[in-house]
């Protein structure tokens, strides 16, 4: 019996050399590593962009690094408990070291923290003489041990936070504010999350000049040449082809979300899978496509599409039809002058006021929905969700197909 080995594994970090179309990440990534070990400072890399466009995959990919470079590195997903992703992160660095040398020591060296619930820094004790009266000082003397023994090892330390729009804002900034005092030591932060990040960082904070220089890096959509090879080359080198029909009509229906291409790539490879002997060349046909954009459509539509759908107000159902019919964009061409406050202000959608469309064009741009896609001297607006226009078309009282 042959067996045919999936390249697009559901949930599998995608190696480095099919990760096209974001080769600037990639040598942001490096850039960090050095200028923190040279320089012997902080730094901080966001990288943001709406669910599935690969920032897991990025701060994945840079753990490894961090790891293979001997850093002390720790990897968490952050939730609104804060402390927990602290405690997440002195595990897995001391589960990744060495059990001797290095990682005896670093081991050695958490063990005089205890870490208790509640929000970071407040449920965080030094020991119990320590004399931190703060959240503040306790993180700072945290961070600030590491950053010695990793100066002492000849290394640096690493905090890899993702989905960082979890935590609470209070936690956050009190994480950038003790990064830019331990501006002297080898500390890098590198977070994902969606594009809310930065303006939860300033909202309401008076001390936003406290916070350190980030390197804010948001992930655009793949071409589609990226995303015709981000499907090919994996199945190239598991001796599979594709049908030139059946290949376009999964890069149309993705539109450029890599989650998306890695779901339709291993739905089509199964559905191939199934139908194929064992002796025949692997092929992935329309009909193996078809199939496959039908099951990632009925998976999107009970994890993502209808729960959006379901929890819109009146208002943003409103919004969500303006856009799905294809009715909102702007004249306007330079992106770098582009903001959603502008496109919201000279909008107008039927049956909502300039502040609701204020109001909900800012949430979801923040929550990573909708994105502007430049196209014939227009800036269209897009959802980041493939698929989820076609869904709201089909909804009793959804807009007309346009």
């Amino acid at each position: 019996m042959v067996v045919r080995l999936n390249p697009f594994p559901r949930g599998g970090v995608r190696p480095e050399r099919y990760l096209y179309g974001r080769s600037e990440q990639l040598d942001a990534i490096e850039r960090l590593a050095r200028g923190v070990l040279d320089r012997q400072c902080s730094d901080v890399l966001c990288f943001l962009a709406p669910a599935g466009l690969g920032k897991t995959c990025l701060l994945k990919l840079a753990r490894r690094t961090f790891q293979q470079k001997g850093w002390l590195c720790g990897y968490s997903e952050a939730s609104s408990d804060a402390t927990t992703s602290i405690l997440d992160l002195l595990s897995d660095a001391g589960e990744a070291l060495p059990q001797e040398g290095i990682g005896a020591k670093f081991r050695a060296r958490i063990q005089e923290f205890n870490v208790s619930a509640g929000p970071v820094g407040v449920g965080m004790k030094l020991g119990e003489s320590s004399g931190d009266p703060t959240a503040y000082s306790r993180l700072l003397r945290l961070l600030t041990s590491l950053g010695q023994f990793a100066v002492q090892a000849g290394v640096g330390v690493a905090l890899i936070i993702d989905e960082a729009q979890a935590l609470p804002r209070h936690d956050l900034e009190l994480l950038m504010r003790v990064i830019s005092r331990i501006d002297d030591l080898p500390v890098a932060v590198l977070i994902g999350g969606l594009p809310k990040i930065p303006q939860k960082l300033i909202d309401g904070d008076d001390d936003a000049r406290t916070m350190p220089g980030i390197w804010y890096h948001p992930l655009a959509p793949l071409t589609a040449e990226e995303s015709r090879r981000t499907l090919a080359d994996p199945a190239a080198e598991a001796e599979c082809t594709f049908q030139p029909d059946a290949l376009e009509s999964l890069i149309r229906f993705a539109e450029g979300n890599p989650l998306a291409l890695q779901m339709l790539g291993s739905a089509a490879w199964l559905q191939m899978d199934r139908s194929a002997a064992a002796n025949e060349t692997a092929n992935i046909t329309d009909d193996h496509a078809r199939a496959a954009i039908d099951s990632v459509t009925s998976q999107l539509v009970i994890s993502v599409y209808e729960p959006i759908w379901m929890g819109s107000t009146d208002a943003e159902r409103a919004m969500l039809r303006a856009i799905a019919r294809g009715g909102w964009s702007t004249e306007a061409t330079d992106q770098a002058r582009f903001t959603w406050t502008s496109l919201a202000m000279g909008s107008s959608i039927s049956g909502l006021s300039p502040d609701e469309i204020f109001e909900i064009t800012n949430k979801f741009a923040g929550n990573g929905m909708i994105y502007p896609l430049e196209s014939m001297h227009r800036l269209d607006i897009r959802f980041a969700l493939p698929g989820f226009g076609d869904y709201l078309i089909r909804q009793p009282g959804g807009p007309a197909v346009p």
